[in-house]
């Protein structure tokens, strides 16, 4: 199984501010950790990701769930699933879809990170949180919605810490080289969501490849940028320094067709690649120019 990306990010994050946290990888293969867990330890949040999630339903039932065990633990919902569903639907539609999943906050961003530690810190210090940017609040029944500003998430400035997650870390694991997407295809709204492209060095991504090189137990790494491939030159020069380091574990990535050349299928093949999903957005070309 692949190891749960956002789980790395989010962990190393508030690690980064201080903030302790635990987790677990899959309410549906872990409930029973998961309620261990809470009877255990006296946790002040909860924060639910819903990077994987496919329908509220299942956002609403994991809520009451924790709310069961810890009825005083307070519960954040954020990622791009709920992020999406709350810009498309209108105010009355909102109170009824929030009253629905029955959490505390909501993380209106489809990144929320800063939204997610101003939260955090708030309720671990008894401090005000009505004027935190990003987030939605319950009062009674009742979400007041904040004032919403884009946030910058530079993805060099926000490596992810493999020591943190060494000893539960599966066979495959996710890394991520950048955030967004270079292209503004008129069908696809992920760069609208996802803000300005940018992404990590070179050198950022060796070191962070030689910190999974130093656990045994990863035998697979999936980049899951949405284009690999892309910038051209910059991809060639990461195959390159794979090449060089010569590292124990496999990889696989999603790879634009357009710019693929024989030179970077010899450096991919050379690198450790093991398979390659291709993006075919049509094969007319009628299609391609509307």
């Amino acid at each position: 199984t692949i190891f749960n990306g956002a789980i790395a990010y989010l962990g190393t994050y508030v690690n980064k501010k201080g903030i302790t946290f635990d987790y677990i990888g899959s309410y549906e293969l872990e409930k029973e950790l998961l309620e261990k867990k809470l009877a255990k330890n006296d946790y002040a949040v909860v924060a639910i990701s819903t990077t994987f999630c496919k329908s509220i339903g299942s956002i609403s039932e994991l809520v009451k769930f924790v709310k069961k065990i810890n009825s005083s633990v307070k519960i954040i919902v954020g990622g791009p699933y709920q992020a999406n569903i709350i810009n498309q639907v209108d105010d009355l539609q909102l109170q009824l879809l929030l009253n629905k999943m029955k959490a505390d906050f909501y993380l209106n961003s489809y990144h929320g990170v800063e939204a997610l530690i101003s939260v955090i810190e708030a309720i671990k210090n008894g401090t005000d949180y009505r004027q935190i940017n990003n987030i939605i609040y319950r009062e009674g029944k009742k979400f007041t919605v904040v004032q919403k500003v884009p946030e910058t998430n530079e993805i060099e400035n926000n490596h992810i810490d493999w020591s943190l997650f060494k000893d539960r870390l599966s066979t495959i694991v996710p890394v991520r080289t950048s955030v967004s997407c270079l292209f503004g295809c008129k069908y696809c709204s992920y760069r609208t969501q996802a803000g300005k492209y940018n992404h990590l060095s070179v050198q950022s991504i060796e070191k962070e490849l030689d910190a999974i090189d130093q656990i045994e137990t990863v035998s697979m790494v999936n980049f899951i940028d949405d284009s690999f491939n892309m910038p051209k030159d910059r991809f060639k020069n990461i195959m390159r320094m794979m090449i060089r380091k010569r590292y124990h574990f496999k990889w696989h990535s999603n790879i634009r067709c357009q710019n693929i050349d024989r030179e970077m299928v010899e450096l991919m093949k050379e690198s450790g690649c093991e398979g390659a999903v291709l993006g075919l957005e049509s094969g007319s070309q009628d299609m391609l120019n509307h």
